[in-house]
């Protein structure tokens, strides 16, 4: 075993501790809208950055595929 690998594990538990610790004055539902709004954020970001639109196009021509994408 690594030991600067246990070393970052450890780090970032206690991290990662820290930032639920500061969450929890904050609603469960109010925490899952910023999830999701910051994560459609990053999604454009690397989707502008890789250049990587040309799959949207057809996937919101087609509502059978929607569909299946919605779950």
């Amino acid at each position: 075993m690594n030991p600067s690998g246990v070393l970052y594990a450890f780090a970032t538990l206690a991290i990662w501790g820290a930032y639920f610790k500061a969450l929890h004055s904050i609603g469960a539902v109010e925490m899952l809208a910023h999830r999701m709004a910051w994560s459609m954020v990053f999604l454009l970001i690397v989707l502008t950055i890789l250049r990587r639109w040309n799959w949207l196009w057809p996937v919101l021509r087609d509502w059978r595929l929607l569909g299946v994408l919605r779950g």
